[in-house]
């Protein structure tokens, strides 16, 4: 049975099949996640200068609230990492304290990472090279179509009855174009709720309103949008407030750290 399949077979069970759109689906896809602690040699000179690597990555793209510094011998740079990026086998890290510091690298087959580094410590332009020594980052495989229940948040990691589903996928003539069907289920009737899309940022809390649902007299409503999105591997997560409320309502379990990730060609 296709994928395609089984998510209609499961939705049909749910109740919750008769407005979702004929979609198509684009190929799966795989990327690199680094998330997680590394040992790191920072060579300078010929003199390797052992650091500890903290990185946190949001999406498959874009590296935040990282830091490079304690514990290490015989000193620390204690970097604090602004930004970041992982295109393909490619990583590019920037961190700041009080000068910036740029790593770019590789990540070979086996997860461990080399590259060059700069500086602009002194007002000179200082170089060398960087090699992790522990911790590999993973090459991991996103499906190219998603089905996640819409649940009922309690407190911060921890969600109650699945009172929906949302679907997520690529529309048929734009391979771009991150297409998000919403349904609602015997939750509250005639209320109004926000919905707000989180592309890439549930770490950081930044979701945006993509629009209104408005619930029957039963408590049941749907949901449609489209909007456009970069080539690559994204995680997606869903939040529903009620309308004129940021206070978390349902929420997808991505938007809590559990990724939903999505391929687009």
């Amino acid at each position: 049975m296709s994928i395609r399949r089984r998510l209609c077979v499961l939705l049909a069970a749910l109740g919750l099949l008769s407005s979702i759109p004929a979609t198509a689906l684009a190929a799966t896809g795989s990327y690199w996640s680094v998330g997680g602690t590394y040992g790191v040699n920072v060579e300078y000179l010929g003199t390797n200068y052992p650091e500890t690597l903290v990185l946190t990555q949001a999406g498959t793209g874009t590296i935040t609230g990282a830091s490079l510094g304690a514990p290490c011998t015989p000193q620390c740079a204690n970097f604090t990492i602004t930004s970041g990026s992982v295109v393909g086998d490619a990583i590019t890290i920037v961190a700041t304290s009080p000068f910036t510091l740029t790593l770019t690298g590789l990540i070979a087959a086996d997860g461990t990472m080399t590259g060059t580094w700069a500086d602009g410590a002194g007002g000179s332009s200082r170089t060398g090279t960087w090699a992790t020594t522990t911790g590999n980052a993973a090459l991991l495989t996103a499906p190219s179509h998603q089905k996640v229940d819409v649940l009922t948040q309690i407190t911060p990691g921890v969600n109650g009855p699945a009172v929906g589903a949302v679907i997520f996928n690529s529309s048929a003539g734009d391979p771009n174009n991150l297409e998000l069907t919403l349904q609602l289920k015997n939750v509250t009737p005639d209320t109004t709720y926000d919905v707000y899309l989180f592309l890439d940022t549930w770490a950081s809390g930044q979701g945006i309103v993509v629009g209104t649902l408005t619930t029957n007299g039963v408590g049941n409503g749907t949901f449609h949008v489209n909007t456009q999105v970069n080539p690559g591997i994204h995680s997606v997560a869903i939040d529903v407030t009620l309308h004129g409320s940021s206070a978390d309502l349902y929420v997808t379990e991505g938007l809590y750290g559990l990724n939903q990730f999505l391929f687009f060609k």
